[in-house]
């Protein structure tokens, strides 16, 4: 009964935080597939492909959808799955442009001067932020 619990709490945190952010929530879905999916190919499969781009996700989503609907029966711990499936199904509902790769690559991209300010390192704080 306490692994319902502690599964069922996750499973409804992360349900949550589809709704709440999925662009974040999707990157998560994909680093916990990695975790679950050690050594199981079709697990880094569907994985590969939440954290891709466009329709992979899509099939991604669906393919992470059916495990976890498929485990469901095996037992009673395995019952907050459908609350998770409920949170990936809501991520069905989204658009995801680009992939985990690209937004990493972005992120550590300097930004472009604007209107008479110098290029910023995303590492290094402003001027306003160092002042703080």
């Amino acid at each position: 009964m306490e692994g319902f619990l502690i599964w069922g709490a996750f499973t409804t945190g992360v349900a949550a935080f589809c709704v709440w952010r999925p662009q974040a929530a999707r990157i998560f879905v994909g680093l916990f597939f990695v975790a679950m999916a050690l050594g199981v190919h079709g697990g880094l499969i569907a994985t590969a492909l939440i954290l891709g781009r466009g329709r992979a996700v899509t099939w991604g989503l669906l393919a992470a959808i059916v495990f976890l609907l498929g485990i469901t029966p095996l037992g009673l711990e395995e019952l907050p799955n459908v609350v998770l499936a409920a949170g990936l199904a809501f991520l069905l509902t989204q658009d995801f442009p680009t992939d985990l790769w690209t937004m990493v690559r972005r992120h550590r991209r300097p930004r472009p001067a604007i209107a008479g300010r110098p290029a910023e390192s995303p590492s290094a704080p402003s001027p306003e932020r160092r002042s703080r």
